[in-house]
């Protein structure tokens, strides 16, 4: 049987060393991010020409945003963590009464959770709407992460207030429901990612590489998050005599933070993975029948439409042009429809 001082001060500890850890691997992913000079970003169309450039150009200022503010979020956090260890093991040092007390650490910790979430989950939703996703999926996306904020700043609050461990009976209901809400929204950005994904397979190895690293991306971003939330979750609810829920409150907005700069630094990887030689018919591309081969041709009139989609390749100033010019009226619904989501994958790679 654990010791009090092992429930208490020692899980505490250890929360504080995980998230350590991992602030850590996020520094690294700061450095990567800010040192990169290789920042893409979409520029409008333009004469039905979407250019998306290999170099030079850089984020726009509400990622930025989100980045520099999730930096210092992470760094303000991490600094209250390490006071809070000093708090237990040398102010309060052998005083396990302390823990009954509910100090100012707890309610931050819930309320920098929920910023952090909230910030992550913005940028992961304009991914799904780049992606073409029913508006209605989006809708559901942006309350359910936004009511997740809102019962987290709530339950983080109310903590506060109660001021006392043996009080949190009427807390549990405030934190069920911010956690639910934010495994929900982790999961549902993770499962419209995929779909989306899934449905945009082309048949052509380069471009499929692509679409598969963009897979195990999203599979990755929901589940770490929604993993240490539901950890959380029931620590909380069902070990509250013992500090087992700091192990996953702690860390878990340096889960989200860590989801957010991989997903923004591996976009040139991902690029360089879908490298081509030459210039391939984006009719060829979506065509429903025969992968890899040339458009399908039906009878009577043709509908000629032109358009060129240009992205970067191996060197800088290098670009594949997709020529999209042969496709017939009878095959324009579904042409629009594929082409639409293939212009969503590039932009989830170059996010503006």
């Amino acid at each position: 049987m654990a010791s009090d001082t092992a429930l208490l001060v020692g899980l505490d500890l250890i929360g504080v060393l995980i998230n350590t850890l991992l602030y850590g691997f996020v520094l690294g992913q700061f450095l990567t991010y800010f040192n990169n000079t290789t920042r893409a970003s979409i520029f409008g169309a333009s004469q039905g020409t979407l250019h998306i450039p290999a170099t030079g150009a850089k984020d726009t200022y509400w990622i930025r945003g989100i980045v520099w503010g999730l930096f210092f979020l992470d760094t303000l956090h991490s600094a209250v963590e390490f006071y809070a260890v000093w708090d237990v093991s040398v102010n309060h040092f052998g005083d396990l009464a302390s823990f009954a007390i509910v100090s100012w650490v707890i309610p931050f910790t819930a309320t920098a959770d929920a910023f952090a979430a909230l910030m992550t989950q913005t940028f992961l939703i304009y991914r799904v709407y780049m992606l073409k996703m029913h508006p209605v999926i989006v809708a559901f996306l942006i309350i359910t992460s936004v009511l997740s904020f809102a019962f987290g700043c709530t339950a983080g609050i109310y903590s506060g207030v109660l001021g006392r461990v043996d009080k949190f009976a009427p807390l549990t209901k405030w934190v069920i429901l911010w956690l639910t809400f934010q495994s929900a929204a982790d999961l549902g950005i993770s499962i419209s990612l995929i779909i989306s994904l899934l449905r945009s397979r082309t048949g052509f190895r380069k471009t499929d590489t692509m679409i598969n690293r963009l897979i195990i991306g999203a599979i990755e971003t929901g589940v770490f998050a929604a993993a240490f939330a539901m950890g959380d979750l029931f620590s909380f609810t069902f070990f509250q005599t013992s500090n087992l829920y700091l192990l996953f409150a702690f860390p878990i907005g340096r889960i989200y933070t860590n989801t957010l700069l991989h997903v923004l630094n591996s976009r040139d990887s991902i690029r360089n993975a879908s490298q081509t030689t030459g210039p391939i018919s984006l009719s060829e591309v979506l065509t429903d029948n025969n992968r890899g081969q040339g458009p399908q041709h039906h009878g009577g009139h043709s509908n000629k439409q032109s358009q060129n989609i240009s992205f970067p390749y191996g060197k800088e100033g290098s670009e594949v042009e997709v020529d999209t010019r042969s496709h017939t009226r009878e095959d324009s619904a579904d042409y629009k429809s594929k082409s639409q989501i293939m212009v969503g994958v590039e932009q989830t790679v170059h996010v503006s």
